[in-house]
């Protein structure tokens, strides 16, 4: 099971330069009332603006954070503060339709039930369908007063632009490995591992916390050794796709590949390889391969990942076979 983290009044750590001049803004009454916050998946865009939501809605913060202790802390933890509404897919990895965006529409322009603000977050806002993007483009024009809309985005390429343009970005950057480090152990994670899931999370300590909880460490081992497996025909194609179809997503073991191909491929020109628990298992599969064997096998990698986010619906059983069978036949 994933592992969540708590909804807290106080920003990451690498955050905190944001989160002063978010604070400045909004004292000196210069926030906009519309934010877009950008970054990678996995550094802790949701739980920013949920900290600074709180920090906005409470009677009584504390200088630069919420108390944690009021009234309006206490709804808002429990997920019941009526001027706060969190607007997101209802299943993991659908579209945010119009209906959820025509009632936040109405919600923008209610009298707020405490003093202050109406908030409405939106993430990740890349969900939303071209209908309730455009649905959502009036209350960005012409918001309620005391509105503030904050639009957290992965992937802030796929917005209309038309919702760019009328959003303050605000850009989140992955923090230090240092930073993350030292953040990851008060998970009280080995550093070792620690520094495995970040390499494997590319730098997003959320993900990395994700990978930990999960084990899934130890499930890409499985997945780097079954490579060498099949090339020396100890195991057999259809079932290590079976395996690999039922052991995790498989968006994540092509994720993980993508890497090795490139470790792969440096090796064979003697660089160094990001994924250094690996390295005995990498230079083992690399000495077998021709270097332009590297970059085949990255290729097709990358065409099956494109493939499965396609909307083809591909077999995905006969996908990671196919695939397979094109890694045990390179020279």
């Amino acid at each position: 099971m994933a592992q969540e983290l708590e909804v807290s009044e106080r920003p990451l750590p690498w955050q905190l330069a944001i989160w002063q001049r978010l604070l400045t803004n909004y004292q000196r009454q210069h926030l906009a009332h519309a934010l877009l916050i950008n970054g990678v998946a996995g550094i802790g865009k949701v739980q920013l603006a949920l900290a600074f939501s709180q920090r906005l809605l409470c009677l009584a913060p504390d200088s630069d954070f919420a108390c944690g202790q009021c009234k309006s802390c206490k709804l808002f933890s429990s997920g019941n503060h009526p001027n706060f509404i969190h607007v997101k897919p209802e299943e993991e990895g659908k579209a945010i339709v119009i209906q959820q965006v025509r009632a936040l529409n109405e919600f923008a322009h209610k009298k707020a039930q405490f003093e202050g603000y109406r908030i409405i977050l939106i993430s990740p806002a890349e969900a939303m369908n071209l209908s309730s993007a455009n649905a959502l483009l009036k209350t960005l024009e012409e918001p309620g007063s005391k509105t503030l809309l904050m639009l957290v985005s992965h992937l802030s390429g796929k917005l209309l632009a038309t919702i760019k343009s009328r959003c303050q970005a605000v850009d989140c950057r992955e923090p230090s490995v240092e930073q993350a480090l030292d953040w990851l152990s008060v998970h009280d994670y080995d550093r070792t591992l620690a520094e495995s899931s970040l390499v494997m999370s590319e730098g997003a300590p959320l993900k990395a916390l994700h990978i930990l909880g999960q084990g899934l460490i130890e499930t890409r081992h499985q997945v780097v050794a079954d490579l060498l497996s099949l090339r020396s025909k100890s195991v057999g194609v259809v079932e290590v796709a079976a395996r690999w179809n039922k052991a995790a997503d498989l968006s994540e073991i092509l994720h993980w590949l993508i890497s090795v191909s490139v470790d792969l491929a440096k090796l064979k020109v003697h660089q160094e390889a990001r994924n250094r628990d690996l390295i005995s298992v990498l230079e083992e599969a690399s000495a077998g391969l021709q270097v332009n064997s590297c970059f085949q096998f990255h290729d097709q990698l990358m065409e099956v990942r494109r493939l499965l986010l396609s909307t083809a619906n591909p077999n995905r059983q006969m996908l990671i076979e196919s695939l397979l069978f094109d890694w045990v036949a390179l020279p």
